[in-house]
């Protein structure tokens, strides 16, 4: 499954183009539509950009880096940024980073797996390689040299004793260029030997936002006129049932509406009680004022033993599982085997905690739900 959705959603750099221009006082990065030549500035203007991220470097030589990839605690920014940067020869103190909306074109959006560095590594240091390259004989031409005599480094194009910022390339240079998918391809990438940002430590660039509460998460999402709920969760995940709801606690809560039984017909959420209010602070209170009498499902009593020996019972059933490699002929290699070696590998229940309380927003809108939450997709 996973390989047939990379196949067929994930973005190619066969049908676009990586378009580098002047538009205003910054310089623009993307992946673009290929355009005729010399139309790539305007391309850029339009921001006609196909999926992936881009950047854009302004006037002061800041370099803002926008990050198609859900924050999740792991501070992703911070880690494709050192990407680009590296490549790009920008100084990290010059680096932003900007988390982008969800507009389609910014293609296959999803963070799992490990996957958002790895698979954006070789496009985003190839995009870099693509800024440099051009950075270096926009920077060469003010400096009246040869590119081949210059190196990019900290935010500067040095040849010897000579160098030119970034911001005066930008503030001074014409640019307008475009890369096709196979001339970035054979653009070369710093060897790990080279290589001034990724690997080294550093502070991430999300902290003082996350910090001072100014980052924005889907718990953030307000719409008029909404309404506050927070569920009381059933003792078992699926088979209880309510029998009886007491909320004369919760009445004397100022903005507490009252509560709502959910009548599930997909028994996604059976027995669950939400306690609604016009605030959000009213909700969890009149939520933990609220008495619910239960009858809990079939698996009240399972304990973390009990699914322990439903797992070691399925190792032992040879016939039970799925071969995830199915080469060669295992048993007769074990029989014929002089040395054999066996080990049972066990890991307790995990949860897989938010950075935020798990949420959602619910507006039904001109006939339409819009539903509004932190995710990973």
């Amino acid at each position: 499954m996973a390989k047939a959705i990379m196949k067929d959603d994930m973005p190619t750099l066969s049908r676009r183009s990586f378009l580098i221009g002047s538009v205003g006082t910054v310089l623009v990065m993307a992946f673009g539509p290929l355009v005729p030549a010399g139309c790539s500035r305007k391309a850029l203007a339009d921001r006609q950009f196909s999926p992936t991220v881009w950047f854009e470097m302004d006037a002061e030589g800041t370099t803002l880096i926008n990050i198609a990839k859900a924050e999740m605690g792991q501070h992703v920014g911070t880690a494709l940024a050192r990407v680009v940067a590296d490549e790009l020869g920008v100084a990290w103190s010059d680096v932003r980073i900007g988390h982008v909306d969800t507009d389609p074109k910014w293609g296959y959006m999803i963070t799992g797996g490990s996957w958002s560095v790895f698979k954006s590594f070789k496009q985003l240091s190839q995009a870099g390689a693509a800024g440099r390259t051009v950075l270096l004989e926009a920077g060469a031409k003010l400096l009246d040299v040869s590119p081949a005599d210059c190196v990019a480094q900290d935010s500067f194009v040095v040849s010897g004793s000579r160098k030119v910022g970034y911001a005066e390339i930008v503030r001074e240079g014409e640019i307008d260029r475009q890369f096709t998918a196979e001339e970035l391809e054979a653009l070369p990438i710093k060897p790990a030997a080279d290589r001034r940002l990724i690997g080294k430590p550093t502070k991430a660039l999300d902290i003082p936002q996350k910090t001072t509460g100014a980052a924005v998460y889907g718990i953030d999402v307000e719409r008029p006129g909404m309404v506050y709920g927070r569920p009381l969760i059933p003792p078992t995940r699926y088979g209880s049932s309510v029998n009886g709801v007491d909320d004369s606690a919760a009445k004397s809560i100022d903005g507490y509406i009252g509560y709502e039984i959910l009548e599930d017909p997909s028994q996604t959420v059976q027995g669950w009680v939400v306690a609604v209010a016009d605030n959000y602070w009213s909700a969890q209170k009149a939520a933990d004022a609220i008495k619910v009498d239960w009858s809990p499902g079939p698996t009240a009593d399972v304990s973390e033993e009990a699914i322990w020996a439903e797992g070691t019972g399925l190792t032992e059933d040879k016939g039970s599982g799925v071969l995830f490699v199915d080469e060669g002929d295992v048993n007769a290699a074990r029989s014929a085997a002089t040395v054999t070696h066996s080990a049972t590998y066990r890991t307790g229940t995990a949860l897989h905690f938010t950075l935020e309380p798990a949420n959602a927003v619910a507006e039904y809108r001109d006939g339409i739900w819009h539903i509004y939450s932190g995710n990973q997709w």
